[in-house]
């Protein structure tokens, strides 16, 4: 089947290459931005719909017929907390009204899942963090709650570290183990592509971390 990808934060610097990448394997994509001019070149590529993940109208005309929902959404700032709480309620109820059941959503290892394990540095490590950020600890938990209590085939693809610009390669990715190292953008977005194709991961978030 050919997938009709709709991403969410198609303009930012991850969501671009994930439309790109996705464009290579021969999916046709569905691009939400917030203007059409911010895309570039992209723009001629892709169907693009105006407007933001907290838009219903544009949410709704972006997966009307589409089969997949990508989340690559730019946060400003990790202490620009909220988008997710405000906006997960209307992806879900956008993605049952278009009858989509598999989402992708790239985060971080802040959004913890059930199973984690770590090891004791990285848990201190995680614990600092949730203090000194607990605005963003709750904003992506809200991403957690809304797709666990959902009935959706979701993946978190949840990036160890820093998400860097450099080349693409090889990326290692676990379930469970929670770890702080980075990764590129490019090897990143390569991943979530590949995770839409061979529909794996499905009710698990890998964390990714470079080689």
């Amino acid at each position: 089947m050919a997938h009709v990808v709709v991403v969410l934060g198609a303009a930012g610097r991850t969501g671009r290459l994930v439309v790109e990448r996705a464009l290579a394997r021969g999916m046709s994509v569905r691009a939400l931005a917030r203007s059409r001019d911010r895309l570039g070149a992209l723009a001629e590529r892709v169907s693009v719909i105006e407007g933001d993940a907290t838009d219903p109208r544009a949410l709704a005309q972006a997966m009307t017929g589409a089969t997949v929902v990508v989340q690559a959404i730019s946060m400003p700032s990790i202490f620009d907390s909220g988008l997710h709480t405000r906006a997960m309620p209307l992806i879900v109820a956008a993605m049952r009204e278009a009858g989509i059941r598999r989402y992708v959503g790239l985060t971080s290892t802040m959004a913890a899942l059930a199973g984690d394990h770590a090891s004791p540095l990285t848990r201190a490590m995680l614990a600092i963090g949730g203090v000194a950020v607990r605005g963003y600890v709750a904003d992506k938990r809200a991403e957690v709650d809304a797709l666990a209590s959902a009935d959706l085939d979701w993946t978190l693809v949840r990036v160890g570290g820093e998400l860097r610009d450099g080349p693409d390669g090889a990326v290692r990715a676990d379930p469970h183990r929670l770890a702080m190292r980075s990764a590129t953008r490019a090897a990143v977005a390569t991943f979530i592509v590949k995770v839409i194709e061979e529909e794996s991961f499905v009710r698990e978030g890998p964390v990714v971390t470079g080689p």
